[in-house]
């Protein structure tokens, strides 16, 4: 017991935190025993030491100590999939954004799962994107629904390359963006603003643009940076108060969402 209350821990109970982890197993690993998300991306403790989640989704490579983020991409007939440079490159932006973690790491960790659709979409009309969304987003995923966010690659021919909840679990992205800005593909860009809007949100007042976004648009964009509507290869960085608000807020659940 004494040690207990060293740790700030319950010593009436074997786990304080209710996160699936005894509070001896997580002084072991090195996690908070009072927190049950110790390194802030929506997923607990005991899930990501076990290596599946309480529902039985396995999250595989998982650290209780690094953010992890899990994604579906699911690709509609007619569009190329990812290739495996451009899930490196998603993989690698994700893994250097100056975030800092609890293990002393900086970055995301961003876990793939890229498979086929087995539909054909084209968003065309005004109302495309809002049936997908009610169709793909949401409990889509079944027992993944709340621990996956869910990216749908097919071809936009509207006047934006991708749109997402903010926040939430749903997004999509124009995969006919083959061209590249300074080595990075455009549609790995685009993923990468879409995925940001997925686990940010809204921002804080001080992130946010209202001198280049009108309305509510400002609320859920910078003026520069991977959130900003810059040319590519000048927007390929996080702004340091979008990272403070990263590491404030860590990733917000894939179950919420606008």
């Amino acid at each position: 017991d004494g040690a207990e209350l060293d740790h700030d821990t319950d010593p009436t109970a074997a786990d304080s935190d209710e996160d699936g982890l005894a509070d001896g197993r997580e002084i072991e690993v090195g996690t908070n025993a009072t927190l049950a998300d110790t390194d802030g991306d929506s997923l607990a403790d005991g899930a990501e030491v076990a290596g599946e989640t309480e529902g039985g989704v396995a999250i595989p490579d998982a650290d209780p100590l690094r953010m992890d983020l899990y994604v579906q991409v699911s690709v509609s007939n007619g569009t190329d999939p990812y290739s495996e440079a451009e899930r490196a490159e998603l993989r690698g932006t994700w893994a250097d954004l100056p975030v800092d973690n609890p293990d002393g790491s900086t970055g995301v960790e961003l876990h793939l799962d890229q498979r086929e659709l087995n539909e054909t979409h084209v968003i065309e009309e005004a109302g495309d994107y809002g049936r997908l969304k009610e169709r793909y987003g949401a409990d889509s995923l079944g027992n993944r629904s709340g621990v996956y966010r869910h990216l749908l690659l097919l071809e936009i021919d509207r006047d934006y390359a991708g749109r997402a909840a903010a926040p939430g679990t749903f997004s999509v992205v124009g995969g006919g963006y083959t061209r590249s800005f300074d080595g990075l593909r455009y549609r790995v860009f685009v993923a990468v603003h879409e995925l940001l809007h997925n686990v940010v949100g809204r921002l804080d007042e001080d992130n946010r643009c209202p001198s280049e976004f009108d309305g509510t648009n400002a609320q859920f964009h910078t003026c520069e940076g991977w959130l900003s509507y810059d040319r590519p290869d000048e927007a390929r960085f996080l702004p340091d108060g979008l990272a403070e608000e990263l590491e404030r807020d860590g990733l917000l659940p894939a179950d919420s969402h606008r």
